[in-house]
Order: C-alpha cells, then sequence, then structure tokens
C-alpha cells in the first residue's frame, strides 16, 4: 500500500516501509559507486546498487531547475510524480513497466524545486525491427484503456525476454480528438519509417488521413528541431557577449 513519509527535507512516495525507506534515501544521498546512463541538460538518470537490489535513478533536472516548471507544480503534479503515477497505473494494467520503488520531492513555498523517482533496473536489449509488430500491439492495447504514454519513439522500449517493457513513461488522457491522437503516437514509434505505418494502417485508416497525420508529424517535428537551433543560438549569443563584455 503506498504511503507518503518525510525523510529529512525530503517528502517520500513508496510502497515499502518506513525503515527500509530512510536507508535507500540515506544511501542515494551518499553512494558514490554510480554507473551514469544519461548525464544532461534534460536530466540525469545513474544505476546503483542497494541492498542487493539493481535500482535505476531519474531526476528530471530541466524541470526542476526550470522556473515556469516550478510555478506550475502549484497547481499540478511535477514530471517526477507524473512519471510515478504512470509506472503504477500501467502496472495495474499489467503493462510491462520497471517497478517504482520510490518518488522523492522537495518543496519550497509550495513549488517543487527538487525531485528523482527510483525504479527496479530491467535487464533487456534494444528493440529491433522484428520487435515492431510486438510494440504496436502495446501500443493498441494502451490506447484501448484511453491513455497515451507521450514520446513513443525506439528507444523507450526494450526486450526483456519475451516482453518488451515500456520505460520513461508519463501517462495522460487525451479530452478531444482521441482516435487522431491514438494515431499520431503511432506515427510517433515510425517516424523513420513512414512507409510502414502507412500499410501497416492502411486497411482501418483512409490514406488521406494517414498523409494528413504524417504531413502534420513532420510540421511539428521541424518546429521542435527549429527551436531547439534558436535556444542553443541564443545560449552561444549571451555566453559570447558576455564574454566580450567582461573581457573590455
Amino acid at each position: 500500500m503506498e504511503k507518503t513519509i518525510q525523510v529529512d527535507s525530503w517528502q517520500v512516495r513508496t510502497c515499502r516501509g518506513s525503515d527500509e525507506t530512510a536507508a535507500l534515501m540515506h544511501a542515494l544521498q551518499q553512494n558514490d559507486q554510480r554507473q551514469v546512463l544519461k548525464d544532461d541538460s534534460q536530466s540525469l538518470v545513474y544505476r546503483i546498487t542497494h541492498a542487493g537490489e539493481d535500482l535505476v535513478v531519474k531526476a528530471p533536472r530541466r524541470r526542476n531547475r526550470s522556473v515556469v516548471e516550478r510555478l506550475r507544480t502549484l497547481v499540478r503534479a511535477g514530471k517526477a510524480t507524473r512519471m510515478w503515477c504512470g509506472l503504477c497505473k500501467l502496472r495495474e494494467l499489467e503493462i510491462p513497466v520497471p517497478e517504482p520503488v520510490l518518488l522523492a520531492q522537495r518543496r519550497c513555498w509550495g513549488m517543487i524545486v527538487d525531485s528523482f523517482l527510483v525504479y527496479r533496473y530491467v535487464p533487456g536489449e534494444p528493440i529491433t525491427a522484428a520487435d515492431i509488430p510486438a510494440v504496436d500491439a502495446l501500443l493498441e492495447r494502451l490506447h484501448g484503456h484511453g491513455y497515451l504514454r507521450h514520446d513513443a519513439v525506439n528507444h523507450n522500449y526494450l526486450k526483456s525476454g519475451n516482453d518488451i517493457v515500456c520505460i520513461d513513461v508519463t501517462l495522460r488522457k487525451p479530452l478531444f480528438f482521441k482516435k487522431t491522437q491514438c494515431l499520431l503516437e503511432h506515427l510517433s514509434f515510425h517516424q523513420h519509417r513512414p512507409e510502414m505505418w502507412l500499410s501497416y494502417r492502411a486497411s482501418s485508416v483512409p490514406a488521406r488521413q494517414l498523409r494528413a497525420l504524417l504531413a502534420y508529424q513532420r510540421f511539428k517535428s521541424a518546429i521542435r528541431d527549429q527551436r531547439r537551433r534558436l535556444k542553443r543560438a541564443f545560449r552561444t549569443g549571451v555566453k559570447c557577449n558576455l564574454y566580450f563584455v567582461l573581457t573590455i
């Protein structure tokens, strides 16, 4: 049964005992034996071993640091909380996901200023072309329950034994245009092989609608890439201008 406990300045949600949770939290703060899986401006993900358990810790670094995102947490759950809820819900639906261990977050003036999620490490390997039908079936099953998983790209699935495991999941329920949004999520998964997706869906969706969705997806990707380029250019320009001012 899920419960919330206080460990130092952290508010922790977990299904484990208080002593076990406190020991894990202290180990996370002191453990230097970590295998970093990802360390960039977006997030910090690393793997540790505690009490014989192989665990993964994920901190949404950009969301934690963003002033806008902190203000949003006054009225909605933070990124790590949404991931925690998504993992718990998918386990209820018996869809393969890593087992969530704990969610820790720290607040200041009601805003979440730091958070991270801990879940069990799932051994596996990246999916291949042979696993595409299984991933499509998994997405259909998830959509049948009324949910979208967000960011349904290849590297967010693992082949573990005979199962396809979803990782990095943030669930949401679409309120409008549900069928269209489900199709767009399929297209997001097949974004590097749209011809395969078109042939896969041609039996149930009109070709004109498929082409329109494909054009929309490409337009959205182009806009996202342009925004990223502008952000990088802005950051580079600010650094150059600051360096120029300091050297005068």
